[in-house]
C-alpha cells in the first residue's frame, strides 16, 4: 500500500515522535506492507505559499496513492480566517471533492487555544458536513487526539459531528524506545523542556519576567541539591528562553551545571529523539510532546504550562504533576509535585492502548471496506 502522509515532518522533535507511533501501529494494527510517502504540510500555510493544496497539481498528486493519512497534528483548529475551511489544511470543499482517495485524519487537533470567530466556525461546519455528514463520509475516517478537540467539536463545532469522530491517544505514547535504558553510572540531572513561542504569546513583558526568575530560583534549588540541568530543545525557537535564563542565574550555575541537549529536528528516529530524556531523574516540562516523553519512560515531571490541550490531556489521564502558569504556584509548590508524579505509568500506557488498539481495529476494518488491502 503506498500512503501519502501529509503533516509536519522538521523543526520540532515532538513532530518526529508523534509520526514515529503512528508509523509503527499503523504497521501493526492495520497492514505492515505499507510505504509511506512524507509531505511537509508547512510548505503550504500561507507565511511560505511554497504549494497549494487548491491546484490540480496536489489533486493529481493525492490520487496517485491508495490512501492519504493526515496528522497527527494540530491542523483542523478553526482560527485562520484567510483560510477556505477556516484551518492551516487550507483546502476547499469544492477541491477536496476531487480528491478520490481514501483519506485518515490521524489525530488531528481541533481546538479552541488559538481562538476562533463566527466565520472561521461557519467554514469549517461546511467542510465537516461533507467529510463527516454527505454521503461520501464512508470514504473518510476521522480521529482527533486526547486533548480536549472532541470536546470543542461537539460543544462549539457542532453535536452532530462528534458522533463520527472518534478520540485517540495521541501517537507519540507509541513511539517505539526498544533498549533505550538510562546510563548506570550517570549524574543526577533535572530535565528541562521550555516552550519560548507559548511563554511570548501568552504572557505579557512582566510576567514573562517574573516567570524566568522563578525558573531560575527552581533551577537553583537543584543544583543545590547536586542535580545538573539539562536543557531539551524542542524547536529551534527554544534556544531564545536560555538567553534571558541565564541572564538570571550565577556564573557558576550556567558555567558548571547546565548542559544543552542537541536539538535533532531533521532526525527520522522517534527513539533517538526520545534518547535526550532517557538520562533525567526528572523534569520540568511545558511543551506537549515533552509531557508524553516523560510519560513512556517513567520519568518523575511536572508540567507548567499556558496551554488548555495540555490541561486536557492532563485531565483524560487523571494526572495531576501539572501546573497552570497563570495561576500563582511557588517554587516549593512546583518541587512538591514531584513526590506525587514520582510513580510508575505503566498503567496509563496500557489504557491508552487498550482505547488506541479499539481504533485502529475499526480502521482496519474501514481500510478492509474502502478494498484498500486487495
Amino acid at each position: 500500500m503506498n500512503v501519502l502522509h501529509i503533516a509536519s515532518f522538521n523543526g520540532n522533535i515532538g513532530d518526529i515522535i508523534n509520526h514515529s507511533g503512528f508509523e509503527a501501529e499503523f504497521k501493526k494494527k492495520v497492514i505492515n506492507n505499507v510505504e509511506f510517502v512524507r509531505e511537509e504540510i508547512r510548505d503550504y500555510y500561507k507565511v511560505r505559499n511554497f504549494k497549494s493544496f487548491n491546484t490540480e497539481k496536489f489533486i493529481k498528486l493525492a490520487n496517485s496513492f491508495d490512501l492519504i493519512v493526515i496528522g497527527g497534528g494540530n491542523f483542523l483548529s478553526p482560527w485562520l480566517e484567510i483560510s477556505n475551511n477556516g484551518t492551516t489544511f487550507d483546502i476547499s470543499v469544492e477541491n477536496f471533492k476531487k480528491i478520490t482517495t481514501p483519506i485518515l485524519f490521524n489525530a488531528v487537533g481541533c481546538e479552541g487555544s488559538l481562538g476562533y470567530s463566527e466565520k472561521t466556525l461557519h467554514k469549517i461546519r461546511k467542510f465537516f458536513d461533507h467529510i463527516l455528514l454527505s454521503e461520501a463520509s464512508d470514504k473518510y475516517f476521522f480521529t482527533v487526539r486526547n486533548d480536549g478537540s472532541y470536546s470543542f467539536i461537539k460543544d462549539v463545532i457542532g453535536k452532530s459531528y462528534s458522533s463520527k469522530v472518534f478520540e485517540v491517544p495521541d501517537n507519540g505514547f507509541f513511539c517505539p524506545i526498544e533498549n533505550l535504558h538510562p546510563s548506570s553510572n550517570r549524574e543526577k540531572t533535572l530535565g528541562l523542556s521550555i516552550s519560548e513561542d507559548r511563554l511570548k504569546a501568552k504572557l505579557s513583558p512582566n510576567e514573562y519576567k517574573a516567570f524566568i526568575q522563578k525558573l531560575a530560583s527552581i533551577i537553583s534549588l537543584y543544583v543545590k541539591e547536586s542535580y545538573h540541568i539539562k536543557f531539551i530543545p524542542h524547536t529551534f525557537n527554544d534556544y531564545k528562553v536560555l538567553v534571558d535564563l541565564f541572564d538570571c542565574l550565577k556564573d557558576d550555575v550556567v558555567r558548571n551545571h547546565m548542559v544543552v541537549s542537541q536539538l535533532q529536528a531533521n532526525s527520522k528516529s522517534g527513539r533517538e529523539v526520545m534518547g535526550s530524556y532517557v538520562n533525567c531523574d526528572q523534569a520540568l516540562v511545558m511543551r506537549f510532546h515533552a509531557s508524553i516523553a516523560c510519560i513512556k519512560l517513567n520519568i518523575p515531571f511536572v508540567t507548567l504550562t499556558l496551554d488548555q490541550r495540555l490541561l486536557s490531556l492532563f485531565d483524560n489521564l487523571e494526572l495531576e504533576n501539572i501546573v497552570n502558569i497563570n495561576k500563582s504556584c511557588s517554587v516549593r509548590d512546583i518541587k512538591k509535585l514531584f513526590i506525587n508524579s514520582s510513580h510508575n505509568y505503566d498503567d496509563v500506557l496500557n489504557q491508552l492502548d487498550t482505547s488506541q488498539s479499539i481504533v485502529f481495529n475499526r480502521i482496519k476494518r474501514w481500510v478492509n471496506t474502502n478494498k484498500l488491502l486487495e
